[in-house]
This record gives structure tokens, sequence and C-alpha cells, in this order.
């Protein structure tokens, strides 16, 4: 009987603990997914890129390549655009500033 107890007072020890590190680790990746929210890309319309970005795209360089996607990142107090381009079955991504400079 003193062993049954002894391991049942075990287990509730262990479920409890671990309840309790659930509760604390979920807390504190919803506070971290909270955080990333705010720096994270905004989607927007291919039509809403800046007119420099899109004569950017028109280019020699980028011939064959449409937009296909578009996200807006603030950094601080910049803009970089990212743009997702295809070409037949191929796809890449492109970083473009306000002025239509493509980045890295």
């Amino acid at each position: 009987m003193k062993l049954s107890k002894i391991i049942l007072t075990g287990l509730l020890t262990v479920t409890l603990t671990g309840m309790s590190f659930a509760n604390t680790t979920l807390h504190d990746s919803t506070v971290f997914a909270s955080v990333d929210e705010e720096n994270a890309p905004q989607e927007i319309k291919v039509s809403e890129l800046p007119q420099a970005i899109k004569q950017s795209l028109k280019s020699e360089a980028y011939d064959g390549w449409e937009p296909s996607k578009a996200w807006m990142i603030k950094k601080q107090d910049k803009v970089i655009y990212q743009i997702e381009v295809v070409n037949e079955e191929e796809s890449t991504t492109l970083l473009f500033d306000e002025d239509g400079a493509a980045l890295g």
C-alpha cells in the first residue's frame, strides 16, 4: 500500500511539473511570436510596388522574369521590398530599396 502511494505521489508530481513547464513554454513562445509580427514582412500586391521598382524589373537584367508576389519590410527608417519572380518553372526572390536599387 505504501509503495503504491509513493508511486502515485511521484506520478502526480511529474504530471504537475510537466504541466507547469508546458504552460511556461507556451507563454514564452507566444511573447516571442508577437514580437516577430511587428517586424514581419507585409504581403502587398505587385501593382502596389513603387514605380522605381517596376522600372527596374523591366530592365534587361530581369528579362523574362515576372513578379508574382511582393512583400514590404519595414526596418527602422527604411523600407525594403522582397519580390518573388518567376521564369517558366523557375522562381527566385529579389530585394529592392524604395528607389528601385537591387540589394544583395
